[in-house]
């Protein structure tokens, strides 16, 4: 059986090719018709005016739904062919996630606004199926080497647009790097193109050049992007990597090596006369020195956000209903400048599903980022890497941004992750349970 680019001769669980690349095309499709515009590096700040939010959130958008439908249908196709990998519901994580679905499905009952929330659901539902059935019949190897395809797609499409709009100008001291997304929503992007590629060419031996190339374009233009918060899910998603696999001597020696690089490197700055202090905070804030104080505005977000989720905290105000367009022009009106998120995935999750829908995801996602971290240990698979790596980023992204509550391309490929962690097994293997610790129920083969 021919397989898809970059795969392993050891997995075993690998679907045919055709499934691989009719999938990577309704993934591009769906994703480049639904969270991308070439004239997204034109708009002022980036994002729309608020009257366009509020009539975007009153109407919806047709050829969205249309999108979602369309990649639900593919995913029913993918569910009647035969499978790979098992599906499996007997475990703590798996109950958490079924529970969360259906709590969401569960809040249109007490939403404000009922037929919003409706559609919403329909559409996180659309991509669960999605992602369910593309975790089923790919291994988990196949949608690394799927992310970093798609992730490379998606930054040349941004690249040409920026050309076709000349507005490509890393020269400026203003600049930051947005193709056809917000900069936040593209340094998602290429923060998975990054952890993508960094996996593959751990194990690849022909195409490392191309590979390693792809990493360091990803980083370059993750950095011109200004997106602090992804950069930070980057190497915390890297570093997590390298330390389940790395022995305790030898992190202990990096360690030591890093601590004395940033001494002699302060010590030389402090003999050159420079503002070390001005000049790290430059360096961490990538050069965005507006509003620092407040987390470039965020602050007062959350601020105001809290009083309303005191009004709703066990429930919430039904799934992805929170932002009508009452409460964009409250909110926007306190925190003086346009808002239709809570730029927290947290905080986002509890408006919407209430603190018992976040319990819910976030054991989950948790449970799934310890698996996936047992498996590389007990396996040095670097694919349970890359699932690991994904969770971690998502958790650390969702500190400071809304996208991982949204049904976008990053959030859907760590879906797709964490259900090939949770939900499914290998069919064709013989299993047995891992030792070193790992949580109980999680099975690997003895290939």
């Amino acid at each position: 059986m021919q397989h898809s680019p970059f795969s392993s001769a050891h997995s075993e669980d690998q679907g045919p090719a055709w499934v691989w690349w009719s999938s990577v095309f309704v993934l591009a499709a769906v994703f480049l018709s639904t969270e991308h515009s070439r004239d997204a590096s034109v708009l002022e700040a980036f994002t729309l005016t608020q009257d366009e939010m509020e009539v975007g959130t009153e109407g919806g958008n047709a050829q969205r739904r249309a999108a979602f439908l369309a990649l639900a249908a593919f995913a029913f196709v993918l569910l009647t062919l035969p499978a790979r990998r098992r599906l499996r519901f007997d475990t703590l994580p798996a109950v958490a996630l079924v529970l969360y679905v259906g709590w969401c499905g569960l809040s249109t009952a007490w939403a404000d606004d009922p037929e919003m929330s409706v559609r919403r659901v329909v559409v996180f539902y659309c991509v669960a199926i999605a992602a369910l059935a593309i975790a089923r019949q790919l291994s988990l190897r196949q949608l690394m080497s799927a992310a970093a395809v798609l992730s490379t797609l998606f930054l040349l499409y941004g690249i040409a647009a920026e050309l076709a709009q000349g507005t490509l100008r890393p020269w400026s001291g203003e600049y930051r790097f947005a193709g056809t997304q917000h900069p936040n929503t593209q340094g998602l992007n290429l923060a998975v193109l990054c952890l993508s590629t960094f996996c593959l060419a751990r194990g690849e031996r022909r195409r490392w050049i191309l590979l390693w190339g792809l990493f360091s374009m990803g980083l370059a233009f993750l950095v011109l992007t200004k997106s602090r918060t992804a950069l930070a899910g980057l190497v915390v998603a890297l570093t997590a990597i390298w330390t389940v696999r790395t022995p305790a001597r030898a992190k202990s020696g990096y360690v030591a090596a890093a601590v004395w690089l940033l001494a002699a490197g302060a010590l030389a700055g402090v003999i050159a006369g420079a503002d070390l202090e001005r000049q790290a905070g430059k360096w961490l804030l990538l050069g965005r020195d507006e509003q620092a104080s407040s987390l470039s505005g965020r602050l007062p977000i959350w601020t105001e956000l809290v009083t309303w989720i005191e009004d709703r905290p066990l429930a919430g105000y039904g799934y992805d209903s929170f932002w009508t367009a009452e409460r964009i022009d409250s909110v926007s009106s306190e925190v003086e400048w346009p808002v239709r998120e809570a730029h927290s995935s947290y905080i986002e999750l509890v408006l919407s599903v209430g603190l018992i829908g976040a319990v819910l995801l976030i054991s989950a996602v948790i449970a799934g980022l310890r698996r996936a971290a047992a498996a590389f240990a007990a396996t040095a698979r670097i694919e349970h890497g890359f699932v690991l790596g994904l969770l971690a980023l998502g958790l650390v992204d969702g500190l400071t941004e809304s996208a991982m509550t949204f049904p976008m391309y990053m959030p859907f490929v760590a879906a797709c992750g964490l259900a090939g962690t949770v939900l499914c097994r290998p069919v064709a293997f013989a299993v047995r349970p891992v030792e070193l610790g790992a949580p109980a129920g999680l099975e690997f083969s003895r290939s």
